[in-house]
């Protein structure tokens, strides 16, 4: 399935530019500040940023206290500026498409991705960022019609006892959705097929098997 990667066509970027070069534009009045409303407290946090763009919430994330910060974008045109623009030692650009994310073997504390997942015509390419969440979590986004604001205590789920300890949670009879699990156990063993790094693999490979086992 092909890309869509407009930005790196020369026309249409120099008027992208001009556009957020403006006092006014859209992105600096609604999106930043809305977007930046949602998130959670950075500091120390490890954040991937899929469609990162010229690179600028990922200066920001580092601002409030990121301790790393991964953007991906599709576009090198938007990487050059944000290579000149919003380097920082605490962030890595990578020329990569977010239906590439398998690629990356790290795992982070946040996802995010403003204004570019509706650049994508298969979702089930980005899904596998559930399982580059360290914990992992719920991956919500408005573009796919999962805003945070929507979330509710069912999105938690349920169980019939859960036993917290120092080191460890047990889930005992726990209610959540079956299928939605399975697609969850599946991103993990694709992930865990193609993770070459040995830490990573054994972390994928005790939380495949922990889901497993039930």
């Amino acid at each position: 399935m092909s890309q869509q990667n407009i930005y790196d066509n020369s026309t249409f970027f120099e008027g992208y530019k001009k556009i957020r070069e403006k006092k006014s534009n859209a992105n600096d009045l609604f999106e930043t500040p809305a977007l930046f409303s949602l998130l959670p407290d950075l500091q120390g946090k490890t954040i991937l940023d899929l469609g990162c763009g010229v690179g600028g919430h990922g200066f920001e994330f580092v601002n409030r206290g990121a301790k790393k910060v991964v953007g991906i974008d599709i576009s090198k045109k938007m990487l050059e500026v944000a290579e000149k623009e919003n380097h920082h030692s605490k962030i890595t650009y990578l020329n990569l498409p977010m239906e590439s994310l398998s690629q990356i073997s790290e795992k982070f504390d946040l996802v995010v991705s403003s204004l570019a997942i509706h650049y994508v015509k298969d979702f089930d390419d980005i899904h596998i960022c559930n399982a580059r969440l360290e914990f992992p979590g719920i991956y919500t986004n408005k573009d796919l019609n999962m805003p945070l604001k929507d979330i509710s205590i069912k999105d938690l789920g349920s169980a019939k006892k859960i036993v917290v300890e120092k080191d460890s949670t047990t889930i005992i009879g726990g209610k959540g959705d079956k299928e939605k699990l399975a697609k969850h156990v599946k991103d993990l063993e694709n992930a865990l097929y193609s993770e070459k790094n040995k830490s990573n693999h054994d972390q994928l490979a005790t939380r495949l098997a922990k889901l497993s086992n039930g």
